[in-house]
């Protein structure tokens, strides 16, 4: 409970203050969290349009492979129509395609309906008591009130920010991060301008200021595989722009520093930040599997398919990314687990940069197929609700976890 008290030249001028600031700091505070949630709203529904006009762009395909196979006139005496194959046997991807938007679309419903029925995003602030009049009369000297006027000021700011804590729909500390992911994060990724100012270099050649950090991630991600063989780390953000990018890069390079094969792959169909920095140095995923469907040696490409990560004493870093709409039609068609085998083979040690986990279904693939999960996620802008949605989602999966807390930018 806060009380709030103010001092005015008469009691009736000190109920009115009092009463005032309380009546306009919760309305301002309601109108805020009404607008954040709105826009969030607003995004949704935007995503679920779109969704629509993909799933009925679909309908129309299969509608037009399965035209040939449907009757078309009557047929004589004595005959029958022949059998008419399943849309299963005609399209497959087709199928595919279409269960992959329907099961994405059901996941931004089910965003949409909490975040409507949630009462978190609402002020939970309420008055007990409203103002009274003061019994207690006050020496009415400058001096005295203009102290009492900056303690009410310090009081006021203070009382405003723990209840805006209380209020707000972002994860506030480290202690209720661990209490959210069931346990602690493994650390804080260093703040470095290079990753911001010169990535390709950074990726090549770990800034000093962040190697040992991810040096000790890339520990504990291997002692919390399972596997005998090859390790796929799947890393994943909690929100676009959480970081992810920057901590599957950074890892490979410190993987590939220690002297281990590394293949990279990037998995992030909307935002395929590696393909666009490696293009020229990279296999593309589509090429990938089918030079392992057609057992071929895979580090005996024509073209280059190591990069130099990082420049001294180690072994080269395969990337494999998205080079067209045939690397995009793999993920989009389950093929994750196809490119995770295919990469094994490549190499011991497989991180993939998957994007943020509720983006596509793309991404609950890949978690599914890793060996370990590595979430990276935003250190001062994470939304309490989603962080607490995609934590029940990786409930489910069998793969050793952890979490890094990440810049708000630069990273």
């Amino acid at each position: 409970v806060v009380t709030i008290s103010a001092t005015a030249s008469t009691p009736e001028r000190a109920q009115e203050i009092a009463t005032a600031y309380v009546d306009t700091y919760l309305g301002l505070l309601e109108g805020q969290l009404d607008s954040l949630q709105s826009d969030e709203l607003a995004q949704l529904d935007a995503q679920l349009a779109g969704l629509v006009d993909q799933l009925a762009d679909v309908d129309a395909e299969i509608e037009a492979v399965l035209a040939p196979y449907l009757p078309t006139g009557p047929v004589a005496d004595g005959q029958t129509y022949g059998p008419v194959p399943t849309v299963d046997q005609v399209a497959p991807n087709l199928v595919s395609i279409k269960q992959n938007l329907l099961t994405e679309y059901q996941q931004i419903l089910g965003s949409k309906s909490e975040l409507e029925s949630t009462s978190k995003l609402r002020v939970t602030t309420r008055l007990v008591q409203p103002a009274s009049l003061p019994t207690i009369a006050e020496v009415s000297t400058n001096e005295v009130l203009l102290a009492v006027g900056l303690v009410g000021e310090l009081g006021l700011g203070v009382i405003a920010a723990v209840v805006a804590a209380r209020v707000s729909p972002r994860v506030l500390d480290d202690e209720e991060y661990e209490e959210i992911l069931g346990a602690a994060p493994f650390g804080r990724f260093p703040r470095t301008a290079e990753f911001r100012e010169a990535r390709l270099e950074a990726f090549g050649s770990l800034p000093t200021g962040s190697q040992s950090f991810v040096e000790a991630v890339c520990v504990r991600a291997e002692t919390l595989s399972k596997s005998a063989g090859p390790i796929t780390i799947a890393v994943v953000g909690t929100q676009r722009s959480a970081g992810c990018t920057t901590l599957a890069a950074a890892m490979a390079t410190s993987f590939g520093a220690a002297g281990k094969g590394v293949a990279l792959i990037d998995a992030d169909t909307r935002a395929p930040e590696l393909s666009n920095l490696f293009t020229r140095q990279m296999m593309g995923l589509s090429e990938m599997i089918l030079m392992k469907e057609c057992g071929e040696e895979l580090t005996e490409v024509d073209r280059p398919s190591s990069v130099s990560l990082p420049a001294r004493g180690a072994r080269g870093v395969h990337v494999v990314g998205m080079e067209g709409p045939a690397d995009v039609d793999v993920l989009a068609h389950g093929g994750m687990r196809e490119a995770v085998a295919a990469a094994s083979s490549l190499a011991r040690i497989v991180v993939v940069d998957g994007g943020p986990i509720l983006d596509t279904v793309t991404a609950m693939h890949l978690v599914e197929a890793a060996d370990v999960v590595v979430l990276a996620v935003p250190r001062k802008r994470q939304r309490r609700r989603t962080l607490r949605q995609i934590v029940s989602q990786l409930d489910g999966v069998d793969a050793g976890r952890l979490s890094v807390l990440m810049p708000t930018r630069g990273a």
